[in-house]
């Protein structure tokens, strides 16, 4: 399945709301043991490839998806979990679970930033709305597929 149209544009709305750095979703693979990268917004390539695929459970967006809460990763460089992501700009990182209708989880939704940070309450539950429209559209677009 394509991503639907409307999502890198979620993604990129999150982004700014945010006041990240970049932003990106990460999706469950057919087996639901992996997420994969399906779109990322602000930084060179050469920073997604460290994390275009990760297991559940690994980093903030894997944990997200596992836990279906909230993660936040206010100081990468002070966690040996994100050892990958030392060398790359990325500092802090928040993500959020995409989960749409039935409690049916899709994958993480992501804001990164260039600088140590931590999210307000409202920005985590803003990005948690971006999520569940996200989740929406990938429900809507298998419908229509179907």
């Amino acid at each position: 399945m394509s991503l639907p149209r409307i999502v890198p544009d979620l993604v990129q709305l999150a982004q700014k709301a945010a006041q990240a750095d970049a932003a990106g979703i990460w999706l469950l693979d057919g087996s639901g043991s992996h997420l994969h990268n399906a779109f990322y917004h602000g930084l060179p390539q050469a920073t997604i490839e460290c994390v275009r695929e990760l297991p559940l459970g690994v980093m903030t967006c894997g944990r997200a998806v596992q836990e279906q809460k909230p993660i936040i990763a206010r100081d990468l460089r002070s966690d040996t979990e994100y050892k990958a992501a030392w060398s790359t700009p990325v500092r802090a990182c928040f993500s959020v679970p995409v989960i749409g209708h039935g409690g049916r989880v899709h994958g993480s939704l992501a804001c990164h930033f260039k600088k140590v940070h931590s999210p307000t309450s409202y920005d985590i539950e803003r990005n948690q709305l971006f999520a569940k429209l996200i989740a929406y559209a990938i429900e809507e677009s298998a419908e229509q597929a179907a």
